[in-house]
């Protein structure tokens, strides 16, 4: 077991806290990038309307639009410091696919009304990241087109909605092997 660190030596990786820095924790206080209500005010500016209402919105009664918030809200990610480690390795298998990040990137319907590449710059992001995409049968781009994005990293799948009435819709599924380039 390695000694303790002395209490003004940094732990590699770690940031101190200015004295009086409130934490995110603190009442009123949360990082900018954990400000939802900020980020979705900001993308009311920015949508049109009924772009951002379509984002916004839930399906059917929206309950879990509800009552998720208060629920993510219910639990606190509290870092523990370890001594002795300086790199935690984020690399895993998802499907059996080797990736960076052990995030996935979930299917995500029309990504083209909010911004004209849509899912080619979303699979650019994933993977830029390491991670695996997921594409929406209801894409504003062609399977074909998101899987040529270089590097490819996606996981294979294709999510499937429901149509009234009620049948799967499953013609892009034949479509989804060949244009993979890793088929898991």
């Amino acid at each position: 077991m390695a000694p303790p660190l002395p209490a003004d030596s940094p732990v590699p990786g770690q940031r101190r806290r200015a004295v009086g820095e409130p934490t995110p924790e603190d009442a009123g206080h949360e990082p900018p990038f954990l400000d939802l209500p900020a980020l979705e005010e900001r993308a009311r500016e920015l949508l049109p309307a009924d772009v951002y209402d379509y984002y916004a919105g839930g399906a059917e009664t929206e309950t879990t639009l509800r009552e998720a918030p208060g629920s993510w809200q219910a639990w606190r990610l509290r870092p523990r410091v370890l001594t002795g480690i300086t790199a935690v390795p984020l690399a895993t298998d998802l499907l059996g696919t080797p990736v960076g990040s052990p995030i996935g990137v979930a299917p995500w319907a029309y990504q083209g009304m909010a911004h004209p590449d849509g899912e080619l710059a979303t699979a650019r992001g994933a993977a830029a990241a390491g991670s695996l995409m997921t594409v929406s049968t209801s894409a504003t781009h062609a399977l074909e087109e998101v899987a040529a994005e270089p590097p490819a990293r996606r996981s294979g799948s294709s999510s499937t909605a429901c149509t009234p009435p009620r049948t799967p819709t499953t013609s892009p599924a034949g479509r989804v092997r060949p244009a993979t380039p890793r088929w898991s």
